[in-house]
């Protein structure tokens, strides 16, 4: 079974191996940051679905559009960008705490996305 070109294994395989370097990137920047090592993702060990979720909607949406530079920049931060609002937002509904918050930043929406 394909879909938008790629098997079910690919996808399952993109999502785990996304969503890892994810969360080693946020384990990483977290404790050059802060001094610490702290588990990042909202889940118990390695791994932060966002970016595998991420991963899958930029390659599924943006595919076809390779060839364009500037349509990808554009449709990444689009797509990244909503994909973080709705997250942290059904995160906040779900468990009623948030796991990110950039209200003391400036050009964020509701805390949960920000232009920096």
């Amino acid at each position: 079974m394909m879909i938008f070109g790629f098997s079910l294994y690919d996808i399952a395989l993109y999502f785990l191996v996304y969503s890892c370097l994810g969360w080693c990137a946020e384990v990483a920047y977290a404790a050059v940051t802060t001094g610490q090592l702290v588990n990042r993702g909202f889940l118990n060990g390695p791994v932060c679905p966002i970016y595998g979720f991420g991963m899958l909607v930029i390659t599924a949406v943006l595919g076809p559009l390779q060839q364009n530079l500037l349509l990808l920049f554009v449709g990444g931060m689009v797509l990244t960008s909503t994909l973080e609002l709705i997250t942290g937002f059904v995160l906040k509904q779900l468990f009623h705490t948030r796991w990110w918050d950039y209200s003391d930043q400036k050009f964020q929406l509701g805390g949960y996305i920000c232009l920096k």
